[in-house]
C-alpha cells in the first residue's frame, strides 16, 4: 500500500474533482481507529479535513458523527455560538476505500494551566457546555443516536471496571474507591442531557480566549453532563477545574453531585485507556494507563483525591450545596497521547456511509 499522506489526498481528490490539494497534515488519533488529516488547496482555497476507517468500529464511529452533526443543524441557527464542521464531500463508489470530507474548524487546542486570560477562557467553556446540555434531547433522539439513564450508565461503567481488575494493575483500594461511588444511588440522581461525550483537548478549539469550535461529535448522546465536565479536571489543575464547575453550577441547571461524578469520570478515562492498551495498544501505552493509575492510588493513599461522597438526593435546583471536596495542589492527569504517524487504513465495510444524509456545500456558512 502507498504512502498513507498520498492516499489521503488521493480520496479527497476522488470526492471532490477538479479541487488540487497541495498540503497535508496528519490529524491522527491511533486508538479512534481513523486516518486523519488536513487537506488545503490554496488554489481553491480550501481547507477540509479527510476520515478513513480502519475498522468497522471507526466505521460505525464515522456514521454516527456524521448523523450527529446533522442533527446538530437541525437544532438551527443560534443554538451554538461556535462552529462545528460539516459533511462536504465522500468517496466515490470506484474508491479503493471509504472516506469522508468534512469542512475544517481552525482555532489552537484548549489549554487552560497557562492561558494568561484563562478566567476569560474558562467562562466561555462552560458557556460552549451549558449550550450543549441546553440542546432539545430530541435531537439525538430522532437522530436514533444513544440515550442512557443513570442506570445505564452506572451499569456501563461498572462493567468497564470489569474488563481490566484480572489485569492487576489497579490497586485495590483504589478499585474500591470507584466500586463504592458507583453503588451510591444518591450521586446518580441527575437527569440527562444532550452531550458532545468525548471532549478532549484537541476538539476544543480556541481564539483569544474563546471557544471557536468543537469537533469530532461522534459520541454525541443524551447522557450525564458530568462526563463533558470531567475533561477540565483531566486537562487542568484542581483550583482551576473548581472554579470552571463553580461557574457551571451557578447558570442554575446541575445538581447537587455533578461535581462529584465529573471527578469519578476523570479518573475512569484510564480505566478506559488501559482496556484500550491491553487490547489494541502497545507496551508503551500499557505502562503510561498503569503509571497514571499508580499516580492516582498515591495520591488516595495520602488524602489529596476529592471526595466522591454524595451530598444528599441531588437536585437540579440546588445551586447553593457547599462543594463536597476542597480544592488541593496536584499534578492533573494528561490527556490521551496521539502520534504523528499516521496508521494505514483498511478498507471498511462495503455500503454506503453517508446514505439519505446531507452534504454541505463549502461555500455555505456553517
Amino acid at each position: 500500500m502507498g504512502k498513507p499522506s498520498l492516499i489521503l489526498a488521493a480520496l479527497a481528490a476522488d470526492a471532490m474533482p477538479g479541487v488540487s490539494f497541495n498540503r497535508i497534515f496528519d490529524l491522527t488519533r491511533p486508538e479512534t481507529g481513523i486516518t486523519s488529516a488536513l487537506l488545503v488547496s490554496e488554489a481553491d482555497n480550501i481547507e477540509v479535513v479527510v476520515k478513513v476507517p480502519s475498522t468497522n468500529n471507526a466505521a460505525a464511529d464515522l456514521i454516527a458523527e456524521v448523523q450527529a452533526l446533522k442533527a446538530l443543524r437541525s437544532a438551527g441557527q443560534g443554538a451554538l455560538s461556535f462552529r462545528v464542521p460539516a459533511l462536504v464531500g465522500e468517496s466515490s463508489a470506484k474508491a479503493a476505500q471509504k472516506a469522508l470530507l468534512f469542512s475544517y474548524v481552525s482555532g489552537e487546542p484548549f489549554e487552560l494551566r497557562s492561558n494568561r486570560t484563562k478566567d476569560e477562557l474558562t467562562a466561555s467553556v462552560v458557556s460552549a457546555l451549558a449550550q450543549i446540555h441546553a440542546l432539545p434531547k430530541s435531537i439525538v433522539i430522532n437522530a436514533n443516536l444513544p440515550e442512557y439513564t443513570p442506570a445505564e450508565n452506572v451499569r456501563a461503567r461498572l462493567a468497564e471496571l470489569d474488563r481490566v481488575v484480572e489485569s492487576r494493575k489497579i490497586k485495590q483500594p483504589l478499585l474500591q474507591r470507584w466500586f463504592d461511588a458507583l453503588e451510591d444511588a444518591n450521586l446518580f440522581r441527575y437527569q440527562p442531557t444532550v452531550i458532545h461525550g468525548n471532549l478532549t483537548s484537541d476538539c476544543v478549539l480556541t481564539e483569544n480566549a474563546q471557544v471557536t469550535g468543537i469537533v469530532d461529535w461522534s459520541a454525541i448522546r443524551v447522557d450525564d453532563p458530568a462526563y463533558d465536565l470531567s475533561f477540565v479536571f483531566e486537562l487542568a489543575n484542581i483550583d482551576d477545574s473548581y472554579s470552571a464547575l463553580l461557574q457551571y453550577e451557578a447558570l442554575g441547571k446541575s445538581d447537587s453531585n455533578i461535581r462529584q461524578r465529573a471527578v469519578l469520570y476523570s479518573e475512569l478515562v484510564w480505566v478506559r485507556y488501559l482496556a484500550w492498551a491491553m487490547s489494541k495498544g502497545t507496551e508503551a501505552d500499557v505502562n503510561l494507563a498503569a503509571e497514571k493509575l499508580d499516580d492516582l492510588f498515591l495520591r488516595l493513599s495520602d488524602g489529596t483525591l476529592p471526595d466522591l461522597s454524595a451530598t444528599g438526593f441531588a437536585k437540579p435546583e440546588a445551586q447553593t450545596q457547599k462543594p463536597a471536596f476542597a480544592p488541593v495542589t496536584s499534578e492533573p492527569v494528561t490527556s490521551e497521547p496521539v502520534t504523528s504517524e499516521p496508521v494505514t487504513a483498511e478498507p471498511a465495510a462495503a455500503g454506503p456511509a453517508t446514505e439519505n444524509l446531507e452534504i454541505i456545500d463549502l461555500g455555505e456558512n456553517n
